[in-house]
């Protein structure tokens, strides 16, 4: 019955099993190619999820380290504030704010070393020097103011000033205060004449050459001398100057234009009123050698029992340096960087001041480039010079 009926479909027994046998064939296929496709469909799904767990821990991440961020953040003002108080009341307890505590007077190690309390600058007579090694030169004074000095007027104290070209100020400068046997005992470096460069105040030129230099305790003491200091020599003009010096937070310098909008003359007057002044200069470096360092203070009245400090409500106790900070531009040595420090000088805890520019060498030469910058900023006004005083 099999046979006629593969006979009567016209379809052999054998054809029909290898039929099915391909149709089974193609079936295996098919499920295979299935299977992969669901193989791939798996390991897209598992490396989706790898993505989204690498994402989730980037942003914890992220997380994390926001908030560690907004910690410092908070912490920046807190510190601050904790070390504003800390100085605050450091300065209170220790008398600072009176003059009594953090005021060290460098002159002391003198009085402990038993020289005279008492710092004479000059005494009766055109031949005595007092405690300077020598007497300056009067009739050169007299000569330098004569064929240099114009307008020449008396002050308030008796004291007697003129004006002097800002090209030629410098050099009157340093012929004035070099005196023999005094000159060549004062350090090299701070022989000659300097340019404070950024000093807020109308005090322009300065000298430390004329002054007695005790080798031993590294101190010199210069005198407040006629010919020793020269002042911006206009009523209320601001210069032509734009200083490139940095910002409030690190220089005095930014607020030139603006004081020197004050009277050059009644500065002059006020700063020489006292010839018997003195600045001190304690290097605690090597004199001559490598960079050099030193601390600054005033005594009044030739006092070297105590230091002149400012004490409130007109100003509070500073701290002066002057510390070699060569640029590369001007000679090795004639660069100085001016610190000005407050509150037991910790205030502020970066260095703040300005520049002093050695202008006029110890051979009496013009220092370059920094001679040529300080005629720019003067452009063409005079200086005050005070080249006789009451005393001398």
């Amino acid at each position: 019955m099999a046979t006629v009926t593969s006979f009567l479909s016209g379809i052999s027994p054998s054809t029909q099993a290898r039929k099915k046998a391909d149709e089974a064939s193609a079936e295996v296929v098919r499920l295979q190619e299935e299977l992969d496709r669901m193989k791939v469909l798996l390991e897209d799904v598992k490396h989706e999820e790898e993505l989204r767990e690498e994402k989730d821990h980037s942003a914890s991440a992220y997380c994390c380290d926001g908030c560690a961020g907004c910690g410092i953040l908070c912490w920046i003002p807190g510190l601050f504030f904790a070390w504003v108080a800390y100085v605050a009341i450091y300065c209170l307890v220790s008398g600072y704010f009176e003059g009594t505590g953090c005021v060290e007077n460098y002159t002391q190690i003198l009085i402990d070393a038993n020289y005279d309390p008492k710092f004479v600058v000059k005494e009766t007579g055109s031949s005595k020097s007092g405690d300077m090694p020598a007497s300056p030169d009067y009739a050169r004074w007299h000569d330098l103011k004569n064929a240099h000095l114009k307008d020449t007027f008396v002050g308030y104290t008796g004291s007697k000033y003129g004006y002097a070209s800002a090209a030629e100020a410098p050099e009157l400068l340093y012929k004035g205060t070099k005196i023999d046997d005094v000159f060549e005992h004062v350090p090299r470096k701070l022989r000659g004449v300097f340019w404070m460069d950024g000093n807020p105040l109308p005090e322009v030129l300065a000298t430390f050459q004329y002054g007695r230099y005790y080798s031993k305790e590294q101190m010199l003491i210069t005198p407040k001398v006629p010919w020793g200091w020269g002042f911006w020599g206009e009523e209320h003009v601001i210069p032509n100057y734009e200083p490139n010096c940095g910002s409030a937070l690190t220089s005095t310098c930014v607020g030139t234009p603006h004081m020197y909008n004050v009277s050059g003359k009644n500065i002059a007057q006020s700063y020489t009123s006292g010839v018997e002044d003195l600045w001190v200069v304690k290097i605690e470096s090597d004199p001559e050698e490598g960079d050099f360092f030193a601390r600054l203070q005033m005594n009044q009245n030739g006092d070297l029992g105590s230091r002149w400090v400012d004490l409130p409500p007109d100003g509070v106790p500073q701290d002066y340096t002057f510390e070699q900070d060569d640029d590369g531009v001007g000679p090795a040595g004639t660069r100085f960087f001016r610190g000005v420090y407050f509150g037991c000088g910790m205030v502020p805890p970066w260095r703040y001041g300005y520049t002093a520019k050695k202008i006029i060498d110890e051979d009496g030469n013009r220092v370059q480039p920094y001679f040529d910058e300080y005629l720019t900023f003067m452009q063409e006004h005079r200086i005050i010079i005070m080249w006789e005083a009451d005393g001398w």
